[in-house]
């Protein structure tokens, strides 16, 4: 444990003692204060809002509320109302399954769902939107790649839920260009697919229909004749199996009956694949896939050169309105904005006259892709004939042998394998249906139910919730600033927090000393007595305290000090030194050891000078310069400073001064200097008995607080206590209580 250096009553003579903690026999002393963490942190936690508040709220509350109304007002005048148009489509993926159905097929029709959204969010059909939508909608000055990029971000293609809906919507601040958007988007996907072209496909599925219906007439013809054999047969067993299974004894006659009807099916699918493909051939009217038709129009080397220098001279435009300070009204600008609109004009019209040349070079390039493709169907149909007529003689001679050594159960068991074998190739031919009416491209397939219009309403009428966090957001920013700058100022704002860190023990908690306030005459006078009756009260408890205490006993020289300035110090100093002459009526001598920045004068109204400085240079005596104030109490001024406070207090001078004080007084109280601002201070701490650290709450930090208790202990004193002042007056008599007079005694000190 740190000794303190301690004084007897004469001169000269000192003697080393260690003091005793009558609070807490198990709290150190040696450390002093238990360090913070990184400097200038404080502990995380709520409450360092509620104080930050207590310190700023007059100023912070004002400018959060006026920050909330200003960032209210703010979103409101710059609102600009929302609008979405939508269009509804239906996609007719699910048909009516007349064999079966499988979960493949279904998985398969959603994966079409998907892959049609995905189409009209590609380049393929927004490309061909932007050229219908420039430049009604958006700016000349706008080059095709900003288009595509606000087409795809703003564009919304959802179905709703497992339902055959489709919804294309578009949000902008003008309804009729959110509209415009949407249907010119709906426009050009159903160029792309070319719905009013599509026939052939749709001719498949008709000529499908009809030799659907034509097996089904074929197959109903089949089940008439069983019945009447069956009715010239009555004792026929048909449980006991197929005789013509049996007697093959393997399933030969069942692969062949399987491969007959699938290529018999699949042969009917082709022969309406070629009757459909030769009646587009031989129409009038071609079809040309408009999609492919904007592509090949795009890809042509004039329209690439046009769009190449089109999109230079949109850069510039951005270059120039972004560097220029009058920005569009810059002359240079309107000039070139008047060029890109001219080039723009030029490339619609180089468009639409390349459209008719590239439509017959196209249209011939597709009737000769048909032509070869007819080739090819007509070959493979050729091939599945021979290898059906091959089956058909198989399987007949099959069933004409079953028949020679067969029973007569055999020509009904006949008819029952055609029937099985006329309905697989039904089911076939279902099953290709399906698979078309899935994958087609028809006006059956996807159907606009509903154009975008206008709309009259915008999604939102009034921002209610962007004003509202704008708003909190607002009034939460000095908030959020006062709690961060609490954080890192790591202030001390409770006696709690202050013993938690403090290694030596709190010796009292005095509320602040009472300014008067602009109030009521009456009112004014009242709270100033009760809280300065609280102040004196909280002083003389630290003077009982140390004139009862083992470890005060001996201490007849003691400093009052603290970290920084503004502490409260002097304050403790004064009301201290008047507190132990009046409990004692002893000698006693109140010091201003503050020889830079001295009060005490002013206070007690007594003379600056000749004062400690004046004793300190020689230029008087000690005698001279003590000036007796009241009973008991006498006060040596600072005095005038006239030189450097360091050479003035060396530490041999101050400790003759405080020996020949020592001699007539038996109480000195010092008012020191702030240890960490002032060099000398440590010079008053090293020579006086016993010193007391100051901690204004809310003000000293408990960096500095560490930062002093350090230096003390490296000059090897250990501070005798601390004295946490600050409190208000209101929590100090809640935590405490008051006691006071029945009769109030006269004005003290």
């Amino acid at each position: 444990m740190t000794e303190i250096v301690t004084k007897s009553d004469a001169p000269g003579e000192g003697k080393r003692t260690q003091p005793t903690v009558p609070f807490d026999s198990a709290l150190p002393v040696s450390r002093g204060y238990e360090s913070a963490g990184e400097p200038g942190a404080g502990d995380f936690s709520p409450s360092l809002l509620l104080h930050g508040l207590r310190r700023w709220g007059k100023l912070v509350i004002p400018l959060a509320l006026l920050l909330a109304v200003g960032a209210a007002a703010g979103v409101y005048t710059t609102f600009e109302p929302t609008y979405e148009a939508a269009a509804w489509l239906r996609f007719s993926e699910a048909t009516s399954y007349l064999a079966y159905s499988s979960s493949g097929e279904v998985s398969r029709e959603f994966d079409v769902v998907q892959t049609h959204i995905e189409l009209i969010n590609s380049p393929v059909v927004l490309g061909a939107a932007a050229n219908r939508l420039r430049p009604e909608v958006f700016p000349a000055s706008t080059s095709e790649d900003q288009v595509l990029h606000k087409l795809a971000k703003k564009l919304d293609v959802s179905r709703l839920g497992r339902s055959e809906l489709l919804k294309i919507s578009f949000e902008s601040r003008d309804a009729a260009a959110a509209a415009q958007v949407v249907n010119s988007v709906v426009e050009s996907y159903f160029d792309f697919l070319g719905v009013a072209d599509s026939g052939r496909t749709q001719r498949v599925i008709e000529l499908l229909e009809e030799e659907r219906a034509t097996r089904e007439e074929g197959i109903a013809q089949l089940r008439k004749e069983i019945g009447e054999l069956m009715k010239q047969s009555p004792g026929l067993d048909l449980l006991t199996g197929n005789p013509l299974m049996e007697a093959q004894g393997q399933n030969s006659l069942a692969e062949l009956q399987t491969q007959l009807a699938t290529l018999e099916g699949e042969q009917e699918v082709l022969r309406a694949r070629i009757r459909a493909l030769k009646e587009t051939l031989d129409s009038a009217s071609f079809p040309v896939p408009e999609g492919r038709l904007a592509r090949a129009v795009e890809e042509q080397p004039e329209i690439q050169r046009l769009k190449a220098a089109l999109a230079e001279k949109q850069t510039k435009l951005v270059e120039i309105e972004t560097a220029s300070a009058r920005g569009s009204d810059d002359p240079f600008y309107r000039h070139l904005l008047r060029q890109v609109e001219n080039d723009q004009e030029m490339l619609a019209r180089v468009r639409d006259k390349l459209r008719e040349q590239v439509a017959e070079d196209l249209k011939l390039t597709v009737i000769a892709e048909e032509k070869t493709e007819l080739d090819d169907l007509e070959l493979q149909f050729e091939r599945n004939r021979a290898l059906e007529k091959a089956l058909r003689q198989r399987y007949e001679d099959e069933v004409g042998s079953m028949t020679e050594v067969g029973s007569g159960a055999v020509e009904l068991h006949a008819k029952r394998s055609e029937l099985s074998r006329a309905e697989e190739v039904l089911n076939t031919i279902t099953t290709r249906l399906t698979r078309l009416r899935t994958e087609q491209r028809a006006p059956g397939k996807v159907m606009l139910l509903k154009a975008a219009a206008v709309p009259s309403e915008p999604l939102v009428g009034f921002p209610l919730k962007r004003i509202a966090l704008a708003s909190l957001a607002a009034f939460f920013l000095p908030l959020g600033l006062v709690f961060v700058g609490e954080l890192l100022a790591a202030r001390v704002n409770t006696a709690e927090d202050l013993a938690r860190r403090a290694t030596v023990p709190i010796l009292a908690e005095t509320p602040r000393l009472p300014v008067a306030r602009r109030l009521l005459p009456s009112i004014r006078e009242r709270r100033f007595r009760r809280d300065l009756e609280a102040f004196e009260e909280a002083v003389d408890g630290v003077s009982a305290l140390i004139l009862a205490a083992d470890m005060f006993r001996d201490m007849r020289v003691l400093a009052i000090t603290s970290a920084t300035l503004h502490e409260g110090k002097t304050s403790i100093a004064v009301q201290l030194a008047a507190s132990i002459a009046r409990a004692t009526g002893e000698e006693t001598l109140l010091v201003d050891g503050d020889l830079r920045s001295p009060d005490i004068h002013t206070i007690m109204r007594v003379a600056a000078a000749p004062g400690l400085a004046e004793v300190l240079a020689g230029d008087c005596t000690a005698e001279e310069a003590v000036v007796s104030w009241k009973s008991c109490l006498s006060i040596l001024p600072a005095g005038r400073l006239s030189a450097s406070p360091r050479g003035l207090l060396r530490e041999d001078k101050l400790r003759s001064l405080l020996d020949l004080l020592r001699a007539r007084f038996r109480h000195v109280v010092i008012d020191g200097p702030p240890l960490l601002a002032a060099s000398e201070a440590m010079t008053f701490a090293k020579t006086v008995d016993g010193c007391l650290l100051c901690v204004m709450r809310d003000v000293s930090s408990h960096r500095q607080v560490e930062l002093t208790c350090r230096r003390l202990l490296a000059a090897g004193v250990t501070p005798a206590g601390l004295v946490f002042n600050g409190v208000s007056p209101k929590r100090y008599g809640s935590r405490y209580g008051s006691y006071r007079y029945a009769r109030r005694p006269a004005r003290r000190a």
